[in-house]
């Protein structure tokens, strides 16, 4: 269980894609965050969220090398 703000309208450059589709950024401080992937119901972009789930291993896909990368499989999402 992470909370954070959860920023779920991203744009990635074609050269690295992550496994995720959102960014989970920790409140105390902003500079860190992970990413999580997770299926958003509704517009909760900048919402502060409690995110529950596993933490995987990926890899990032495009143009670029392949790189290791964690991030959170989300199951479940609720606002905090």
């Amino acid at each position: 269980m992470v909370r954070g703000v959860l920023h779920t309208h991203l744009l990635y450059i074609p050269e690295i894609i992550p496994p995720d589709n959102c960014i989970l950024e920790s409140v105390s401080t902003p500079r860190e965050s992970i990413g999580v992937l997770w299926n958003p119901k509704g517009d909760i972009d900048g919402e502060n969220v409690t995110v529950v789930g596993f933490v995987r291993l990926g890899y990032t896909e495009g143009l670029g090398p392949r790189m290791p990368v964690y991030y959170v499989e989300a199951l479940t999402v609720e606002k905090s």
